[in-house]
């Protein structure tokens, strides 16, 4: 069984659990949890990992429109990305107050 998000404004206010936003980003549960746990002073980039959610009691929710927003939020613009000669990818320098200046 999978979950599917519909595009209607009705359901943006529903709320889903663990397991049926896992099932929409096809992604363990566990994952799911760490991303939520994660902390934006403890990853690099300073942001939430997971979308954000709604704690109830023990019980945690998300709405479907905060997946929305945090699934826009996830798009990358392959401009925006350097692929290095190890096949990593990185995002390009900010440049130095030197070549500002310039």
């Amino acid at each position: 069984m999978t979950t599917e998000i519909a595009a209607d404004t009705t359901s943006d206010c529903r709320l889903l659990d663990d397991i049926q936003v896992s099932e929409i980003f096809n992604i363990p549960v566990r994952t799911l949890i760490r991303l939520r746990d994660l902390r934006p002073d403890n990853n690099r980039h300073g942001l939430p990992a997971g979308p954000r959610f709604i704690r109830l009691g023990r019980a945690v929710r998300y709405r479907v429109a905060d997946i929305h927003d945090w699934i826009a939020a996830q798009t990358v613009d392959p401009a925006d990305v350097l692929v290095t000669a190890r096949g990593q990818t990185r995002r390009p320098r900010r440049p130095r107050k030197t070549e500002i200046a310039a």
